[in-house]
């Protein structure tokens, strides 16, 4: 099968593609940063028990049933002279670089209850700010090109800024736990730091990129009836429970690799290792599944990823019965394995659904990208403080003691909460979209076609 071209007409350049891009290295900093460290952070340096932790990040995941609609939907409905999404990304910026700030500088006088409300606030805080970019940030890309494979090339754009955020989150973990004056004293510094390069980030992206013309047209369909609209199209609705599936397989690595490395491997120096090579290996595949997807489809690439995914977690599931020289080469595998299919649900998700928006537009006549991000955003941060949840109460239910040496059955649920779980969400996540998802390239061309005609 050929590769793909692209009229030049609906092309975009490297400048655009890069200025597009720049936001998600910010939210990807944090939205990694935040995952991999602030449970740890939590319950040992701030001494909060790993269940409160689990219960902080569920609050604010009931924050985001709220926010994150609430955002899509204002978004959608927004007409200013700067368009529909960048005014609610640049209002973003500021109160993110503050609340991260927030998150690792507490008052030295704050009791044992005092650091855990001013924990939470600042997980709301950070998450009510990535929520006010990401949601409008998603839904722009959606617009900023109609052609089925340039938006492969636009999210793997995104998809790679993403991961250098993650990587720049990986370099300040390791700064953090190597660092003189304390864990608590360096997290501080870096999250000034970030929040300064965060907030010139978003602003340089807003100021270089413009909407396009179809950005102009708000939505004019009532907040819930909205959201109906998004559930009812049926491409969409399989998308959404793919998209949580594989997500809460995919946020264990984030919340559980240091406990990994630290109990079940001990060697604490690993945990880096492991997260880079993950992120490395996600970034690095990203022209290959952009290439792949051209030739061979997006549909059959992404289910072939999914399949990966779920192959190398169980692979993975070995590492407890091994000694430490088997881990070693056995980790480090898998976890290539797994960081490069993870690359390709990044790009093609977030692709896919832009396809299924078009369509929402030839039934319904509007444009709800804000609507169908937002639904979309909330699956992905769901899934983030679902698992955040789960892990601390059956942590904590199985025994475990911060800072000690843990019993088998403690390792035990580790790996199996690390490896077996995201292999089973996997594998039904790849069985759900082989078997229920409709919607082809060819589809999408007459949706095209049909909508060129009526405008």
């Amino acid at each position: 099968m050929p590769a793909a071209r692209v009229p030049a007409s609906e092309r975009l350049g490297v400048r655009d593609r890069l200025a597009y891009a720049a936001p998600a290295v910010a939210y990807g900093f944090y939205s990694n940063f935040l995952v991999v460290y602030v449970m740890k952070y939590s319950t040992d340096v701030l001494l909060i028990s790993a269940s409160v932790v689990g219960a902080l990040f569920g609050l604010a995941r009931l924050w985001d049933t709220f926010s994150d609609p609430l955002m899509g939907y204002l978004s959608d409905r927004t007409r200013t002279g700067l368009g529909r999404r960048r005014p609610w990304i640049l209002a973003g910026a500021l109160p993110l670089a503050m609340t991260g700030i927030m998150m690792f500088t507490q008052p030295s006088a704050l009791s044992h209850l005092g650091l855990s409300v001013w924990l939470g606030v600042a997980l709301i805080g950070v998450y009510t700010a990535l929520t006010t970019i990401q949601v409008p940030h998603y839904a722009w890309g959606a617009e900023l090109t109609p052609n089925y494979h340039e938006r492969n090339r636009l999210f793997g754009a995104h998809t790679v800024a993403q991961y250098v955020g993650a990587l720049l989150a990986v370099a300040s973990l390791a700064l953090i736990i190597n660092a003189d004056s304390g864990q608590a004293a360096a997290a501080s510094e870096i999250s000034i730091v970030a929040g300064l390069i965060v907030f010139v980030l978003i602003v340089v992206s807003v100021l270089a990129l413009k909407e396009t013309s179809t950005a102009q047209q708000p939505s004019r369909t009532g907040l819930l009836k909205s959201f109906q609209k998004v559930w009812r199209n049926p491409h969409a609705r399989i998308l959404l429970i793919v998209n949580f599936i594989e997500r809460t397989g995919y946020s264990t690595i984030g919340v559980l690799t240091l406990y990994v490395a630290d109990y079940v491997l001990n060697m604490p120096e690993i945990a880096i290792l492991i997260i880079s090579l993950y992120l490395l290996s996600a970034g690095a595949s990203t022209p290959l599944w952009v290439w792949l997807a051209g030739r061979y489809g997006k549909a059959r690439v992404w289910f072939s990823a999914m399949l990966c995914t779920g192959v190398g977690f169980t692979g993975m599931f070995g590492a407890t019965f091994l000694d430490q020289s088997g881990q070693l080469i056995l980790m480090p595998i898998t976890t290539l394995i797994v960081g490069a299919a993870a690359g390709c649900g990044s790009i093609l998700s977030s692709s896919v659904l832009s396809d299924v928006i078009d369509y929402d537009e030839l039934e319904t006549g509007e444009r709800r990208e804000g609507a169908y991000f937002a639904c979309w955003n909330f699956t992905i941060k769901f899934s983030v403080s679902f698992m955040a949840l789960l892990i601390g109460v059956l942590l904590d239910l199985a025994g475990y003691i911060p800072g000690a040496s843990q019993p088998f059955s403690v390792m035990l649920i580790i790996m199996v909460l690390y490896c077996l779980f995201p292999a089973a969400a996997h594998f039904v996540g790849a069985w759900l979209f082989k078997s229920k998802f409709r919607f082809s390239q060819a589809d999408h061309d007459a949706v095209c076609s049909a909508l060129a005609d009526r405008r």
